[in-house]
């Protein structure tokens, strides 16, 4: 019996130490070391870590807890240091920081809860050190940011408007668009030169994508032509990495770069996010990824007024990445990291021309009322079982209809073919693959989901 207790109590001791030993690693107090340090000494709590030394070479993992949303990360060396650090920091399995070959400067980027830092160099002099309670930016300037429909040639057309204004009456000079680093810079080259061979290279790389369209090749000749200064900023990961990527690198080497030279690094660096995006399809990576990159390439101009074109989701104030809405969107942080300087338009309805189609009288709750067809849109792309969906709008019916109940069912503004305003009844008809065909009636309160502006289906009589 004394035996047996005796096991029963090594047994839980056992198992007492292993999960004392399993949190203290998820706190970040276990210390992992691999390689060779040289008076190496390290400072270090649940909320910051630095370490500083004559010589590191090797690896070093520890997780922090960031009191806020954002972390920064420095790194200096010594004047005889041959090598820089690769940083990695994680926020679950997801990689919120990475960079090759960090000599010196200090970095920004958001955070999840935990954060795990893994350091790896061959031989790096000099110290570095998180910082907990990073200090926002000061200064920054307007960042006027537009949210568009990939491809819709009248938005397009408004977005040039909306530059060229901004270019020759504002004085501004930096466009940031949802394109990769690399191949903003490759039409930077293309700005300077006395042809359109590089930019038709670009259009012929991301055929197959919602933006290979003439309005595209229009939009940048227009750029070119009228306002000639311009410095194009790319934030996205690495789409078209094997393509214009491998072009950028090729067009680097032949110029003189080499692999040390920043723009070589971060073209590489930027190929790499585009990989990964590529082989995950997590769009919180890139949704991070953008307003790391964004904040990354906003130092180069910083204090300057910049205007921005991305894809709506991304431009929300308040919104979420819009597919899983875990995290907030691009604009959402880069409103919180530069202190209300970021300013979003939506240009999604610059597509409309507002003109029905065709008017007919339908009755809703025993009152007649005029119904504004919109026709039908394709959404067998989103939606693989549905066929279309067809939008009326009641006219003159949201005032007797206001009190109707509703139900958990929401459709952005963004789904619709026309401008959607607060205020307004619509009746929308989904036609099946099979053939069924149902109706709703919704209507807009002003609600929003995901950050996004919805309508809210409503409980009618017909």
């Amino acid at each position: 019996m004394n035996i047996k207790k005796k096991a029963i109590s090594t047994f839980i001791i056992l198992v007492i130490a292993i999960a004392a030993f399993g949190m203290a690693g998820y706190l970040g107090f276990t210390r992992t070391r691999i390689g060779s340090f040289d008076t190496f000494r390290d400072k270090y709590n649940m909320y910051e870590w630095s370490g500083f030394y004559v010589y590191f070479s090797g690896t070093i993992s520890k997780a922090v807890f960031p009191k806020t949303d954002y972390m920064g990360f420095n790194v200096q060396s010594g004047a005889s240091a041959e090598h820089g650090i690769n940083v990695t920091v994680k926020c679950g399995d997801m990689i919120v920081f990475e960079k090759e070959n960090i000599t010196d400067g200090t970095y920004f980027f958001p955070v999840y809860g935990r954060a795990v830092i893994t350091i790896k160099t061959e031989g790096h002099q000099g110290s570095f050190y998180t910082i907990k309670t990073p200090q926002l930016p000061k200064g920054a300037g307007n960042m006027y940011l537009y949210g568009e429909e990939h491809g819709n040639a009248k938005i397009m057309e408004g977005e040039f408007e909306l530059w060229d204004s901004y270019y020759h009456n504002d004085g501004m000079r930096d466009l940031f668009l949802e394109i990769p680093y690399f191949t903003a810079q490759y039409l930077n080259v293309w700005m300077q030169s006395d042809n359109d061979d590089i930019l038709y290279e670009v259009y012929d790389d991301i055929d197959g994508t919602q933006v290979h369209t003439e309005a595209f090749l229009e939009l940048f000749k227009n750029i070119k032509n009228s306002c000639p200064e311009t410095v194009f900023h790319g934030i996205d990961v690495g789409h078209q990495h094997a393509t214009t990527g491998g072009r950028y690198l090729e067009y680097l080497r032949e110029n003189g770069y080499d692999e040390s030279s920043y723009e070589y690094v971060t073209t590489v660096e930027n190929m790499d996010q585009g990989r990964y995006y590529q082989r995950t399809g997590d769009s919180v990576y890139r949704e991070n990824m953008m307003a790391q990159n964004f904040i990354i390439e906003y130092e180069k101009v910083f204090g300057k007024d910049i205007m921005g074109i991305f894809g709506y989701a991304h431009t929300i104030p308040d919104g979420m990445e819009c597919y899983t809405g875990k995290v907030p969107c691009m604009a959402n942080r880069l409103n919180d990291f530069y202190g209300g300087t970021v300013s979003c338009t939506s240009l999604v309805d610059l597509k409309y021309d507002n003109e029905p189609l065709s008017t007919e009288t339908i009755v809703l709750n025993g009152k007649e009322y005029t119904a504004s067809y919109f026709g039908a849109v394709d959404i067998s792309s989103l939606l693989p079982d549905y066929s279309t969906r067809e939008v009326w709008r009641i006219e003159d019916a949201y005032e007797d209809l206001k009190d109707v109940p509703t139900i958990a069912n929401v459709l952005p503004y963004t789904n619709y073919p026309l401008a959607v305003q607060t205020g307004q009844v619509f009746k929308i008809v989904y036609t099946m693959k099979d053939g069924t065909v149902f109706t709703e009636y919704h209507r807009s309160d002003g609600n929003t989901w995901n950050g996004m502006d919805v309508t809210q289906q409503i409980l009618v009589k017909t």
